[in-house]
């Protein structure tokens, strides 16, 4: 899986559906203090959008929302 943090929805959007579609891509931003999540999973062609998704994690000791400073 790759992720990133985008600056904003369209990065992420961008982001996410890019690639040549065998890996998962998630990007994450921030917007009026909470975290949505665009992503992309292998087959798949738009992306899905999540919001609240701060509660996610990053790694395996850093949460979505600490990574975006919420």
């Amino acid at each position: 899986m790759k992720q990133i943090i985008a600056n904003n929805r369209k990065e992420a959007v961008e982001f996410a559906e890019g690639g040549n579609g065998k890996a998962q891509r998630a990007a994450y931003w921030k917007q009026g203090g909470k975290a949505y999540r665009a992503e992309c999973v292998p087959g798949q062609i738009e992306a899905a959008i999540t919001e609240n998704c701060g509660g996610l994690w990053w790694s395996a000791t850093i949460t979505v929302a600490k990574k975006l400073g919420l």
